[in-house]
């Protein structure tokens, strides 16, 4: 949330919180954390730093296992590859799930544009339909890990959402992790030119500890970066629930173990 001033549509302040109880001060310390984690995240994003040395040899070693097209003599480019790990190689440009359509005055806000709530349940259910279909089992909703509105959404504009499976992985926890993203795109009906809106990131996991038996394997330098982008999301998103769990804050789950994924 952010707080603007009615008037001027301008940064308004933020009345402060009084901590009277030691679980208020535990919260408040909680938000804290997740702030700076953010603000981490933001400052060392691969669209600004090219990635560390260890994860330039992870994928690199990705492309080993999994970047050949075929898996022996006889063995074609359409044929399943399955890799030292027993799962299969699914690129990640063919896990792509797209919905397309017309933003309606219903919808709209205070502003005038299409509410941003509404947005965010469009980006939900595109994303946990196509982890459903990439896994083949019901899927339960772990984490929203990022959402940003970089444009509002006008009415009567045609939006296309579009989403990819951008990492895949396992921990102790969770035995079959899905990080999914959904791009927002205002569509001109003219001359078909498209502007990001909106950029949305989940994490669901499999149902009844059912394990992955496929690999979402990116193809391009860009799907690359996105699937290091997923990766550092896992791992921050269970770094958090461990230090909730820690914390005892309200509403977490207990488990025994709350480690980052394996890859």
């Amino acid at each position: 949330m952010v707080c603007r001033d009615a008037k001027t549509h301008k940064a308004a302040p933020v009345n402060p919180l009084k901590l009277s109880t030691p679980e208020d001060k535990q919260l408040f310390a909680l938000g804290e954390t997740h702030k700076d984690h953010r603000r981490v995240r933001t400052s060392v994003s691969l669209d600004r730093l090219p990635p560390t040395s260890l994860e330039a040899e992870e994928l690199h070693s990705l492309f080993l296992q999994y970047g050949n097209f075929g898996t022996g003599v006889g063995k074609s480019e359409n044929e399943p590859f399955v890799g030292p790990d027993g799962l299969r190689r699914v690129w990640m440009g063919d896990t792509r799930l797209e919905k397309c359509m017309m933003m309606f005055p219903q919808e709209r806000n205070v502003h005038q544009k299409v509410f941003g709530g509404y947005l965010m349940r469009l980006a939900y259910e595109l994303g946990f339909a196509n982890a459903e279909l990439f896994t083949g089992c019901h899927v339960l909703f772990v984490s929203l890990d990022c959402i940003s509105f970089a444009k509002p959404v006008p009415i009567g504009s045609i939006l296309r959402l579009s989403s990819h499976i951008l990492h895949t992985t396992s921990s102790e926890q969770f035995p079959g992790l899905i990080h999914v993203g959904v791009q927002a795109n205002v569509v001109d009906v003219a001359t078909g030119k498209e502007q990001t809106t909106n950029d949305f990131r989940f994490t669901w996991c499999t149902d009844h500890n059912i394990p992955l038996t496929r690999k979402v394997v990116p193809k391009t330098y860009k799907e690359a970066m996105q699937w290091l982008e997923g990766r550092r999301a896992l791992e921050l998103g269970a770094e958090i629930r461990t230090i909730r769990y820690a914390a005892g804050a309200p509403g977490i789950r207990g488990t025994d173990s709350t480690k980052a994924p394996k890859n």
